[in-house]
């Protein structure tokens, strides 16, 4: 979950300027996207064992095949990174990696 250069954490999601650039956004390879019948602008849910988030489908080949892209600090109403993510903390007391397994369906 990078973070995004159009806020901070959930600050200006309601920033009518700054929603034009789409930040509640699932970035996705073609080849993932044709398999699930998923277009540029779709809605895509992204689920797995700890909940799950709906977002607007980005297909780009800029991103490998594979691997799902959601930008840090949208709402849960909005489509939420967090939605998908325990709440364990590592060995050293801090959040885990922002990495976790997902499934991607057309909603």
């Amino acid at each position: 979950t990078p973070k995004t250069y159009f806020r901070a954490s959930s600050t200006f999601n309601n920033a009518t300027k700054l929603l034009r650039h789409g930040w509640n956004v699932a970035t996705l390879h073609p080849v993932d996207a044709a398999a699930r019948g998923i277009e540029n602008g779709d809605s895509v849910r992204l689920k797995n064992d700890y909940g799950e988030s709906v977002f607007e489908a980005k297909v780009s080949e800029g991103i490998k095949p594979g691997v799902v892209h959601v930008p840090a600090g949208g709402l849960p109403e909005d489509g939420a990174a967090n939605q998908l993510t325990g709440d364990a903390l590592s060995e050293y007391e801090n959040a885990t990696f922002n990495s976790y397994r997902v499934e991607v369906e057309k909603s």
